[in-house]
């Protein structure tokens, strides 16, 4: 498929949930005509709150899922992106944080 363009609100909504961190993960999916990626679902989280431990972080990636399979039967082709983020111990402490596009 080629031409297709990111909605206008897409590229605002993925710099907000890199720089303020107010969404944990968002799903995009095409517009009915094909022509455009659009915003379709997010979690919100504080981002006082955010995932500090593996375990944390597993659980909203299982959030996720959750989301995922209890939509299956109406879902169309989309694009995830989730805010991944926890402190890594092996690390010295230092705390992973990073935007991962799944499709």
């Amino acid at each position: 498929m080629t031409g297709v363009k990111l909605d206008c609100e897409v590229v605002p909504f993925i710099n907000s949930m890199n720089i303020g961190k107010g969404h944990k993960f968002a799903i995009f999916e095409f517009s009915e005509d094909q022509k455009f990626i659009k915003h379709c679902y997010s979690e919100e989280q504080n981002p006082k709150q955010r995932t500090k431990t593996k375990e944390e972080d597993n659980e909203a990636f299982e959030r996720l899922k959750k989301y995922l399979t209890d939509h299956e039967k109406k879902a169309s082709p989309s694009y995830i992106i989730y805010d991944f983020s926890f402190t890594s111990e092996t690390l010295g402490g230092r705390t992973v944080e990073q935007l991962v596009m799944l499709s």
